[in-house]
């Protein structure tokens, strides 16, 4: 009895310390929830919002926010609303939507989907924001100059002809057959000779250790945003998930540290300045590390976010790229229909007029989503079409 008088007058007396901020949280909390809910969305129910909705594989739940886009724009709609559990998402299915959250300077902080990738990516170029994100790209920009690119055409050269020859026998065949797996390990060899100098050879060798984790990753992350209990860290880690992330991500991260301590040792021992010599994206972080910009730990976290973001014949050079206009188009197009990243978030953390909706309460997580524009283009255009026969 004196136990739950003690607890009781705990409890009241927290109430009288901290009812003026409670009450303003519950306010601002309505008020967010009362926004949200003039924008329409799928059916939400309590605790798991719409996520009940939601499709058990990546590429089924892409294919089922698009159709969802497409959807509410063609009633006329901007925004359309998701509840992930108790968090709201709003989908820009609009350019002009897109384009007011896009163009805002002050609306760079990534949401909450990106925490589960931050012990892997730490606050690199991806996640990080503010003052840091403006000072890291300025460092990093030098980096992506197209003399510097120029240099490693050699190894996309020399990585397109392994993912040829690896496609050579589907050719033959006649037969459809997946093409994404051989494209996903040709970009992730490119990436790391390019990003690190090393190789690791996924093209020839699936089950690199290196591979097959960055895959895991990608999979726990999704199953990760796809299960909001899994926010939970007891029921994360009580699922197994969060052990093989944890064990996933020791594989990944010293992966990244040994190359990097390899290339610190071969820079002792070689000049680092010497001219004709190729250097990586690793060899310029080290660079600018030496003038003081960069820390060890910063380097890992850029290394690992570029690798993230990526993964009787003369070699191909610059001066060939640019006569190459059949090519160009064609990726082009083939961007337009299906782009890299078709999804990404901003957390907007004030109020921002967009439109229909007035004004956004803070807090609000934007998701932009794939727009109206081509919908009823989902295939290459007919001027696309019409130039390649031309041609």
């Amino acid at each position: 009895m004196a136990l739950a008088t003690i607890v009781a007058a705990v409890v009241l007396v927290a109430l009288v310390l901290y009812w003026k901020k409670m009450y303003l949280l519950f306010r601002e909390r309505m008020r967010l929830i009362n926004y949200v809910e003039k924008i329409p969305g799928p059916y939400s129910v309590p605790i798991l919002g719409t996520t009940w909705q939601f499709k058990w594989n990546i590429a089924g739940l892409a294919m089922q926010l698009r159709d969802w886009g497409h959807h509410y724009a063609s009633e006329g709609h901007g925004l359309v609303k998701f509840w992930l559990a108790m968090r709201p998402m709003v989908g820009c299915i609009r350019p002009e939507t897109a384009k007011l959250v896009l163009e805002r300077t002050d609306v760079i902080t990534k949401g909450a989907e990106y925490n589960i990738l931050m012990p892997w990516l730490g606050t690199g170029l991806l996640i990080s924001t503010g003052e840091k994100w403006r000072s890291r790209r300025k460092i990093l920009t030098p980096s992506f100059h197209f003399k510097v690119l120029n240099e490693f055409l050699v190894v996309h050269d020399s990585q397109a002809k392994i993912f040829l020859d690896q496609l050579e026998k589907f050719a033959a065949s006649g037969r459809e057959f997946d093409i994404f797996p051989f494209v996903k390990r040709c970009a992730l060899d490119i990436i790391c000779e390019t990003a690190m100098g090393c190789h690791v050879s996924s093209q020839e060798n699936h089950n690199h250790p290196y591979v097959t984790s960055v895959q895991r990753m990608n999979e726990l992350a999704f199953l990760h945003e796809r299960m909001p209990w899994m926010w939970i860290q007891a029921i994360w880690y009580a699922s197994t998930y969060g052990l093989e992330y944890d064990r996933h991500l020791k594989i990944l991260t010293d992966f990244t540290r040994k190359v990097i301590d390899e290339k610190v040792a071969e820079r002792k021992e070689t000049n680092p300045l010497e001219t004709g010599r190729k250097k990586a994206f690793l060899d310029l972080l080290l660079d600018v590390q030496a003038e003081g910009n960069l820390s060890y730990e910063d380097i890992r976290e850029e290394v690992d976010t570029f690798m993230f973001e990526g993964t009787s014949d003369r070699s191909c050079t610059s001066d060939d790229l640019k006569l190459m206009k059949y090519m160009e188009k064609c990726i082009k197009e083939s961007l337009r229909l299906r782009p890299p990243v078709p999804n990404f978030t901003r957390k907007v953390e004030h109020d921002i007029e967009i439109g229909e909706t007035s004004y956004l309460a803070c807090t609000m997580k934007m998701n932009l989503c794939e727009t109206e524009s081509f919908q009823k283009e989902q295939r290459f255009r007919k001027d696309v079409r019409l130039w390649f026969r031309l041609t």
